[in-house]
């Protein structure tokens, strides 16, 4: 593993560089091991190495791996407070995670937080408030944030149009979820299997008899 290829480099007398540090943070990190993951920053800053984004992303993902927001939230005050500057990819992380929990107030407070930090989201920062808000079948604001992302001049990617139909599937609306259906072909992509998935689903929660375009779908 990647702890075996640093004993090679060492072997090889070949002296391990900050990336290094940083691919080794983040398997620890993958794997939900905040111990070991700690230990690879201290290893590279007792090695005159200071840690930058890379690493402090590894260890707020290994929170997050436990499932640990709170303390994720802490680690990377603590980390901003001793000059790291958090780059898109850690905020959306951490918006990502608390999505899962279907929490809208605090993937929009983390949202907010990225953009008072001088972050420009990208569409993956505005698909974490999408999807809280889809995990909650709130479709109004689910659109109202497609609109803020379409407003910031980003194009949608299959997880975007893939929550909105999800949104529909949830109160049985046909006809949304096939109108986004065709959005997302529109938009030169090709509708994936969850995509597929979401709008079958309306069809069957309907009450009405959508079995022809449930069939279509399936053609």
């Amino acid at each position: 593993g990647a702890e075996e290829c640093l004993v090679r480099m060492r072997a090889a007398r070949l002296q391990p560089n900050k990336r290094t540090y940083a691919s080794l943070a983040d398997a620890h990190a993958k794997s939900g091991s905040l111990e070991d993951t700690r230990a690879r920053l201290q290893q590279a800053a007792a090695e005159g190495m200071r840690s930058d984004a890379h690493m402090h992303a590894a260890m707020v993902n290994a929170f997050l791996r436990r499932d640990d927001l709170e303390g994720a939230a802490r680690y990377l005050d603590e980390a901003t407070a001793g000059g790291l500057e958090p780059n898109a990819v850690i905020y959306t992380s951490i918006m990502d995670a608390w999505a899962k929990r279907g929490d809208t107030a605090q993937a929009t407070a983390w949202f907010e937080k990225a953009i008072r930090n001088g972050i420009k989201p990208g569409i993956r920062t505005f698909n974490a408030v999408i999807n809280a808000f889809a995990k909650k079948g709130d479709k109004d604001s689910v659109l109202q944030w497609v609109a803020k992302a379409e407003a910031a001049g980003l194009a949608f990617d299959e997880a975007t149009y893939t929550a909105v139909i999800n949104t529909h599937a949830k109160t049985a609306n046909v006809g949304g979820a096939m109108q986004w259906l065709g959005k997302m072909r529109r938009g030169g992509l090709q509708p994936n299997v969850f995509a597929y998935t979401a709008a079958l689903t309306a069809c069957a929660k309907s009450r009405s008899d959508h079995f022809d375009t449930a069939w279509d779908l399936m053609q």
